[in-house]
């Protein structure tokens, strides 16, 4: 996982400017502090996610034309060849707000062509996803359901 480059974009995303007062230094700090702190809490979610689920195999986050942020998540069950890949929308982490109700920009089911369930699969994790309650921890909700999802899927 790739967080140092989200830091610096979260992070780099607060502007240099002058300070004038004592007031605008605690406005500033509070700021930067929240922003910290939301991104702290997504990235221990991910991370958590990565140890616990054997078959998310790939997290990384990418940055989207200087104002966007995408997380992307690559699940695979070793036994089937089935993999699923989704990209979440982060873009809310510029913002100090937790993505409480990141849905997948895309879904992407590929699996051996000896096997004709991708359409299926495609169907139950969109199913699955539609029904989760927003809030945190949402990511940690999303990867749960689509891990339970690649390894039931033989």
């Amino acid at each position: 996982m790739n967080a140092s480059a989200v830091f610096g974009l979260v992070l780099g995303s607060k502007q240099s400017c002058k300070i004038a007062g004592v007031g605008n230094i605690c406005q500033v700090i509070q700021e930067t502090s929240f922003l910290h702190g939301t991104l702290i809490d997504v990235l221990e979610e991910v991370q958590s996610c990565r140890s616990r689920l054997l078959n998310l195999s790939f997290t990384h986050f990418d940055c989207i034309n200087g104002c966007g942020l995408q997380l992307q998540l690559k699940f695979i069950n070793d036994r089937t060849g089935l993999e699923a890949r989704l990209v979440l929308d982060m873009s809310n982490l510029l913002r100090g707000v937790y993505p409480s109700d990141a849905f997948p920009l895309e879904v992407k089911i590929l699996q051996d062509t000896k096997q004709p369930k991708s359409m299926l699969v495609v169907e139950e994790v969109d199913k699955e996803i539609r029904v989760l309650q927003t809030g945190y921890p949402r990511i940690k909700n999303l990867c749960d359901r689509v891990s339970r999802l690649i390894e039931k899927n033989r």
